[in-house]
């Protein structure tokens, strides 16, 4: 994949609508080289030292926007499904307000479902890299981690990942669904839902793309957390197969 438009010109002169002063913002379209529009893809803009700081997912239309939280270096990265997934060079984001420019282009990459299994060593890799993640095993909570046949089976009949905890009988929460949002509730509290560490908007929780997780996992609050999310945090946890394989 590359960028089909440079970051030099775009910082220079590629102000699209105006916005506040403290706003500076990155949208673009996701495509293949031909032009298709690239659904359900997500984007994520990184910094320095790898760290997501906001992420978004294409609708229909293969539009993205994500916000940049201050000035300083950051890369773009995509993935979805049948296409090779891209991390760019880094880029300065210098702080100058506007609406900017960047359209992706991904190469094809065919995906094969046929033949997936979760191996030992896989499950192994998925346990330790859960651990450094939430700061305590996963072995012991109360919902078993859902596994990528899992979202694989749920994607081909068509599920979202309300459908999944919903039927799938996850104990302890319960789905409330309104026209613009999704409720994970327990205990009359809505749990936070994070894709590779960035919370996802209760407007996006439907969109979640299924087909690229590799895991889930459910925390209640009083599962306590010890990691960065502080003590007593719970939430629903979702990492892509690509961010599962990236070393840390």
């Amino acid at each position: 994949m590359r960028l089909l438009v440079s970051f030099l010109g775009l910082l220079v002169s590629g102000v699209l609508l105006p916005r506040p002063a403290s706003a500076q913002i990155l949208q673009g379209e996701v495509v293949g080289p031909d032009g298709t529009v690239v659904t359900n893809a997500l984007v994520q803009l990184v910094d320095g030292e790898g760290q997501i700081m906001a992420t978004d997912l294409t609708a229909e239309d293969g539009v993205y926007r994500v916000e940049v939280p201050e000035p300083g270096s950051y890369a773009l990265e995509a993935q979805a499904l049948g296409w090779a997934p891209y991390r760019s060079a880094m880029f300065e984001m210098t702080g100058l307000s506007g609406v900017f420019r960047v359209d992706l282009i991904l190469e094809p990459e065919p995906f094969q479902m046929e033949g997936l299994e979760i191996t030992v060593e896989r499950m192994e890799r998925v346990v330790r890299r859960l651990r450094l993640e939430l700061g305590r095993d996963v072995d012991g909570l109360r919902n078993e981690p859902i596994d990528v046949e899992q979202f694989r089976d749920a994607w081909e009949l068509g599920w979202d990942l309300p459908d999944i905890l919903r039927r799938g009988g996850a104990s302890g929460v319960f789905v409330k669904e309104t026209p613009g949002s999704v409720c994970i509730e327990h205990r009359q509290s809505c749990l936070p839902v994070y894709l590779n560490g960035m919370r996802v908007p209760n407007s996006m929780v439907r969109d979640l793309p299924l087909e690229m997780l590799e895991v889930g996992v459910i925390v209640q609050p009083s599962e306590t957390i010890q990691g960065s999310l502080g003590q007593g945090t719970g939430g629903v946890f979702l990492y892509t197969i690509h961010w599962m394989q990236e070393a840390r």
